[in-house]
């Protein structure tokens, strides 16, 4: 390989066979701005779809919500602490005075009953049932 001089090389702006136009390199400059970022590139297709993965723990039960609307009031439910029940009563017109003193009344028709006897007149409860 031969030698040449450098100098001389950039002088006369000379090519050597050796190794191509002379160039000195000097210190390096400082870093240029960045360039605006590129297009972005198509998109790729989907790749398969994994499995499933197995299913996690129950979560912790929430808070009660509010309470909601009150309801439609149910039907009157059976009578409370009424062992036994009835009546009678009149269905003729009976003539009375104010004068009478004692006046006997004719009481023809039951009504519902419940744990009672009905009388000429009377009702019975049936007591033998609350012993």
């Amino acid at each position: 390989m031969q030698s040449h001089d450098f100098n001389r090389c950039i002088e006369e702006k000379i090519l050597k066979p050796c190794c191509g136009p002379c160039v000195v390199v000097g210190p390096t400059g400082p870093r240029g701005l960045t360039g605006p970022t590129g297009p972005t590139g198509p998109q790729g297709i989907d790749g398969t779809p994994g499995v499933t993965g197995p299913t996690g723990p129950t979560g912790p039960t929430g808070p009660a919500g509010a309470i909601g609307p009150q309801g439609i009031e149910g039907p009157t439910g059976p009578a409370a602490g009424l062992n036994a029940y009835g009546g009678l009563y009149s269905t003729n017109s009976q003539q009375f005075s104010k004068d009478d003193k004692d006046v006997t009344i004719t009481l023809d028709t039951p009504m519902e009953a419940y744990d009672v006897t009905k009388d000429n007149n009377a009702i019975k409860i049936v007591e033998d049932n609350y012993k």
